[in-house]
C-alpha cells in the first residue's frame, strides 16, 4: 500500500548529489563556513598538526606515512581543526541564544556525531556536530538557536517551534536550505 511513496523516495534519494569525499593531495579543497579552503600538504613533520595561513589549511604531517595509516591519520588532524573551530566558533552562539532566552547552557561540546546537526540533553548540555563548520554561518545560527530553544521546549512541538521563532523569524528558510543543500557542505 505503500509502494508509490517508498519509490518517489527512492528515486529522490538517488537524485541527490554524491556526499563529498575527501582528496588527501595537495590542493585539494574543503567546505568551510559556506564556502571553500584549500588544503596544502607540508610532509616536513613528525607530528600531524592543522594550522590556518592566508592561503587556507596547511597540513603538516610525517613524510613517511602511507596507506590507510596516513589517510586515517590526516583525515583524524583534518577532524579535529574542524572541532577545534567550531567550539570557538558555535559556543558562543549558543550560549547568546541561551542567554536570550534565559536558561542556562551546562556545556556546549562540538564532537562527531554520524546523523546529527546538534542535540540538546535534559542536563543542559548542547552537542554539535563537527561538520557544521562547513555550512554558511547563517545555517550554523540556526543549528545553535534549534538547539538553545531546547532548554525551554524539550521536544518539537508548536510552543517549542515559536520559542525558535522568537529567536529566528526564519528558520523556515533556513531549516529548508539545510535540508536542500547540506550534502554539499559536509566536509568528510
Amino acid at each position: 500500500s505503500k509502494s508509490g511513496w517508498i519509490l518517489a523516495k527512492l528515486d529522490a534519494w538517488s537524485a541527490r548529489p554524491a556526499p563529498r569525499t575527501l582528496d588527501l593531495v595537495d590542493g585539494a579543497v574543503l567546505p568551510w563556513l559556506g564556502g571553500e579552503i584549500s588544503l596544502r600538504l607540508d610532509p616536513t613533520g613528525v607530528r600531524t598538526s592543522v594550522r590556518r595561513d592566508d592561503d587556507g589549511l596547511v597540513l603538516r604531517h610525517d613524510p613517511d606515512l602511507s596507506g590507510e595509516l596516513r589517510v586515517r591519520t590526516l583525515t583524524a588532524a583534518l577532524q579535529r581543526f574542524y572541532t577545534r573551530q567550531g567550539q570557538a566558533l558555535m559556543a558562543p552562539r549558543v550560549e547568546a541564544y541561551a542567554a536570550q532566552l534565559g536558561r542556562p547552557v551546562r556545556k556546549v561540546i562540538v564532537r562527531d556525531q554520524k546523523r546529527r546537526w546538534g542535540s540538546c540533553a535534559a542536563d543542559g548540555t548542547i552537542r554539535l556536530n563537527w561538520r557544521l563548520m562547513g555550512f554558511p554561518e547563517a545555517l550554523i545560527d540556526y543549528v545553535c538557536a534549534h538547539e538553545a530553544a531546547h532548554l525551554v521546549e524539550h521536544n518539537h512541538s508548536p510552543a517549542y517551534w515559536r520559542v525558535v521563532a522568537g529567536l529566528m523569524p526564519d528558520w523556515r528558510a533556513r531549516r529548508d536550505r539545510m535540508r536542500a543543500d547540506a550534502d554539499r557542505w559536509v566536509a568528510f
